[in-house]
């Protein structure tokens, strides 16, 4: 009976420790294929930490170049600013410049309107003026030649070979010449005697006062008839006028 006890006993407890086994080696592979995942998982985790690392890292550097993008903008932005306002401190002391310089320009338009009717008044009086001496005699001829082209043309016109006159002095505005000529005079019972005359003539050459390309040419002129050796003026007004218009017939054939 005890034997059987025993064997009893002892079939319990090999059960128990077979089923305590049993239960050791469920719990150690459990534990295996638990390790196992968990390395798998920190194989992972590494791979992905190092990805992540490198990310962060690129990130890093990515930001500190946004920063300094940043900064420079900020300092874009101030030195704009200061743009800004110098602009417009500038362009507000130009605008008062411009409304100074408008209210000035209206006093000057004033006085240019003033000046203007004042101008008309002058210009009316002018030509009346004007008026006055284009109708009035300036001098004995008016030539449509300037000063030096009358001088010119009657220094050439007087040199020639057969010109009765000749050439005493010349200037740039004067011209002096002579002539030897022969009159027909009466004397006594009604007899004509050839007279030996000289004439002088002085011909003053000016600009015309409102035509500076015209030469105005006026005359003084003197007459001496010879009585023996001796040279007497002679002052007849009928003679000079006719020595006058001879002298001015030859020039104006050559002028005009």
């Amino acid at each position: 009976m005890r034997r059987f006890i025993w064997l009893f006993l002892g079939l319990i407890t090999l059960s128990t420790v077979t089923q305590a086994q049993s239960q050791s080696s469920a719990a150690l592979d459990s534990l295996t294929n638990r390790l196992a995942y968990f390395q798998k998982k920190a194989q992972y985790l590494a791979r992905r930490s190092k990805g992540l690392t490198q990310q962060v890292s690129k990130l890093n550097t990515r930001n500190k170049k946004l920063v300094l993008h940043v900064e420079a903008l900020r300092q874009d932005s101030v030195r704009f600013k200061q743009l800004l306002e110098e602009s417009y401190a500038e362009n507000k002391r130009l605008v008062k410049a411009y409304e100074l310089r408008i209210q000035g320009m209206a006093g000057e338009l004033r006085a240019l309107h003033d000046s203007v009717a004042s101008l008309r008044v002058v210009k009316h009086d002018l030509d009346v003026i004007k008026g006055y001496f284009a109708t009035a005699r300036l001098a004995k001829r008016e030539y449509d030649l300037p000063v030096d082209k009358v001088i010119q043309a009657l220094n050439d016109l007087f040199i020639k070979q057969n010109s009765p006159y000749k050439i005493k002095s010349i200037s740039d505005k004067e011209l002096v010449i002579t002539e030897d000529f022969t009159l027909k005079r009466q004397t006594l019972l009604f007899i004509k005697a050839s007279v030996q005359m000289q004439g002088e003539y002085k011909l003053i050459m000016k600009p015309h006062p409102f035509a500076s390309d015209k030469t105005l040419v006026d005359l003084r002129d003197s007459l001496v008839h010879k009585r023996g050796d001796v040279l007497v003026t002679d002052n007849s007004s009928v003679d000079q006028l006719r020595a006058e218009s001879r002298l001015f017939s030859f020039i104006d054939k050559a002028i005009y």
